[in-house]
């Protein structure tokens, strides 16, 4: 990890859903902030959860488990969790690990909340 790394989540919450933008690398040194953020939102219980992967850098295989687990608290209330704005690498790592056929991933937050 380089000492520039960095991760940020901004959470913008509307009536009908919650997106949130992990900025940055969410590395394993870096990846709580983006599962404390996951987790207050699944606390919401939104019917919809979109997860905007567009200022994310790269993501670790403890970070793919979080939004694993946040998939799963979401369907558990009956919500409904999307993927989206993927960069080509993170989209790689979705396909490579087969989370794309899990989780729905659009090519916009827009797209992803009119899904919902």
């Amino acid at each position: 990890m380089q000492a520039t790394d960095t991760l940020s989540v901004d959470v913008a919450q509307g009536d009908q859903s919650v997106v949130i933008t992990p900025v940055g690398t969410a590395s394993m040194d870096l990846y709580e902030g983006l599962a404390a953020a996951l987790v207050k939102a699944c606390e919401l219980k939104p019917p919809v959860l979109v997860i905007d992967l567009e200022k994310l850098d790269f993501i670790c295989s403890l970070g793919l488990g979080c939004l694993v687990v946040a998939h799963v608290r979401v369907r558990r209330y009956g919500g409904k969790m999307t993927l989206a704005n993927p960069t080509a690498p993170i989209r790689d790592m979705l396909a490579a690990t087969k989370l794309a056929t899990l989780m729905p991933i659009y090519d916009s937050t827009e797209d992803a909340l009119a899904a919902g």
